[in-house]
């Protein structure tokens, strides 16, 4: 099975395998207010070219995705490391719970460092659940050498 680029169609089931992963990783709250404006972001970034994403479709119903990557993509400052200043950050991989252990998460993400490298993005950034870490690693992903920090409001 091979993953597709995502398209405007698939925003409901993007959305839904949204909010499985951030259950999985104990991000959900009883607010759905991020759904439409996630919705409205996956549109406005599909159009525009900051947001790419890829799925994999269910066989048994064509409907329906079993598992997702979706990206931002962003213009930085260009640097030495990255002269281009394009970068990447998988916003969530996702697998509907029933197709897990097949090796959907690692397609995805080789589409989505093939997809990168192909358009000369400097890098990719993710965040990794402790279960999704190793595989992270194991596609050539490492530890910044400079650690993120975060101020939240």
């Amino acid at each position: 099975m091979q993953p597709r680029p995502a398209t405007l169609a698939d925003t409901d089931e993007l959305l839904r395998l949204a909010t499985i992963m951030f259950r999985a990783v104990g991000a959900m709250t009883d607010d759905t207010t991020w759904e439409s404006a996630g919705r409205d972001r996956l549109h406005a970034g599909f159009a525009d070219g900051t947001v790419v994403a890829f799925v994999l479709d269910d066989d048994q119903e064509p409907s329906r995705c079993v598992a997702a990557a979706v990206v931002s993509v962003q213009q930085r400052m260009p640097t030495p490391a990255n002269p281009g200043g394009r970068t990447a950050y998988v916003q969530w991989v996702a697998t509907d719970p029933a197709h897990r252990r097949r090796g959907h998460a690692r397609a995805l993400m080789q589409a989505v460092t093939e997809w990168s490298r192909a358009r000369r993005v400097g890098s990719v950034d993710l965040h990794a659940s402790a279960e999704a870490e190793s595989l992270y690693r194991e596609l050539g992903f490492v530890t910044s050498r400079n650690p993120e920090l975060r101020y939240f409001f």
